[in-house]
């Protein structure tokens, strides 16, 4: 949770509706829903605005999401 928005950027076609960016309101809970038949590890960028400038969210490693239908 963070107090600021923050935008998940996903590879093309890795969400249902289409887009490839998912905005995250401050300290709320989204869905996203996946485009149906993917399978494997996929990597996503995570930008934060902060304060009108936009930060790149870091941790240990790059994000991601694997999935095993």
């Amino acid at each position: 949770m963070t107090s600021y928005t923050a935008f998940l950027a996903f590879p093309a076609s890795f969400l249902d509706n289409h887009e490839d960016v998912v905005l995250v309101p401050a300290k709320s809970d989204t869905v996203a829903h996946l485009h149906p038949g993917l399978d494997g590890h996929y990597h996503f960028a995570v930008v934060i605005n902060k304060n009108g400038g936009f930060v790149e969210a870091k941790g240990e490693s790059a994000p991601s999401v694997i999935v095993d239908p």
